[in-house]
């Protein structure tokens, strides 16, 4: 204490040169410690030297198992060419979806008139608001071989139908009446699927008095009729849904109808029933020029498109009359 006492009465230049002499001496007995150690692990280190000299090292000629390893290797990449092979067949054996004009053509003796492509756009008036498009085009050359077909340019009745609900002739037929009218000839589209009229729905037009009510005498002809429209032709309602749809279009007046709008269009496309499904297209095929059954591409079922089409080969004798279109080709191939 009276140490410690005196050193505080020192000045402050001294106090720190006490401080400094305190760490130098704590620093250099830490140096001194460690040289003391490193010395001692060399000496440790140079003591323990090896017994033994390598005199040449090993060089690898064969393995034991060599061919265990191949043999494993060829196993494993003949499976995994085989899994996926035998899946890819199985699926394809499976798939009884029509895919290809191919697919088409073995379906029996009618002729396939055209293709279209998958339209992106659902619009049922695709052909007039893109005029250049693809798919106008496509619809340009069924157009020209309808011509073809029914060997005159005017006067033409165009039925389509289908194998069952959903393969796109709705679509077909409003595009189809757009076409014609594009050319400035009278064109009138008439929904006679009495049993699920779709027609007024596609173009967004109001529902009501329209072929069916006509037939059965409680209108007439100009209430069915949607005239001056921006679609550029007349449209025909369904009407009223009737619980005989198949008598309504068998019947006498029926027949008289579609005389009569003959001489007053040029054009007339019918949308119909799926010929696959009830039997009412018959004789609207018979009252037509031409009939163009659509086939759509991924959708229609092979089996029953193909038994449909044997129906139709025993019902129809002019079997140029009936004109095949697979439609909704995906644009990338598969």
């Amino acid at each position: 204490a009276d140490v410690e006492g005196g050193i505080k009465n020192l000045p402050s230049k001294e106090l720190q040169m006490v401080a400094i002499e305190r760490n130098y001496r704590i620093d250099d007995n830490y140096y001194t410690f460690f040289l003391q150690k490193r010395a001692e692990a060399e000496i440790q280190k140079a003591g323990n030297t090896p017994d033994n000299k390598i005199l040449d090292k090993a060089r690898t000629t064969a393995v034991v198992n060599g061919k265990a390893k191949s043999k494993n290797t060829t196993t494993a990449l003949i499976i995994g060419l085989l899994v996926p092979l035998a899946l890819i067949i199985l699926s394809e054996l499976l798939n009884n979806k029509m895919r290809t004009p191919r697919d088409v053509k073995r379906l029996g003796v009618f002729t396939m008139i055209g293709t279209l492509r998958h339209a992106r756009n659902q619009n049922p008036t695709l052909v007039q608001d893109k005029p250049r498009s693809s798919y106008a085009e496509m619809m340009r050359s069924i157009r020209t071989r309808i011509e073809f077909v029914t060997k005159r340019k005017v006067g033409i009745v165009v039925t389509l139908t289908s194998t069952e609900s959903g393969d796109g002739k709705t679509f077909l037929s409003t595009n189809l009446a757009s076409l014609y009218a594009m050319s400035g000839k009278k064109t009138l589209l008439i929904d006679v699927d009495m049993r699920k009229p779709n027609v007024h729905t596609k173009l967004g037009v109001p529902n009501g008095q329209g072929l069916t009510d006509y037939l059965i005498g409680e209108c007439e002809l100009e209430d069915t009729l949607i005239r001056n429209n921006h679609f550029g032709f007349d449209v025909m309602r369904a009407g009223t849904i009737p619980p005989n749809p198949g008598e309504l279009i068998h019947s006498d007046k029926m027949a008289e109808l579609i005389a009569k709008l003959r001489q007053d269009y040029a054009f007339i496309v019918m949308d119909t029933s799926p010929i696959g499904l009830v039997p009412d297209a018959y004789t609207l095929i018979e009252l037509s020029d031409i009939c163009l059954f659509v086939i759509r591409c991924l959708k229609t079922s092979r089996p029953f498109c193909k038994q449909t089409i044997m129906q139709m080969t025993e019902m129809i004798e002019n079997h140029d009359k009936v004109q095949l279109v697979l439609s909704d080709i995906p644009n990338e191939g598969r």
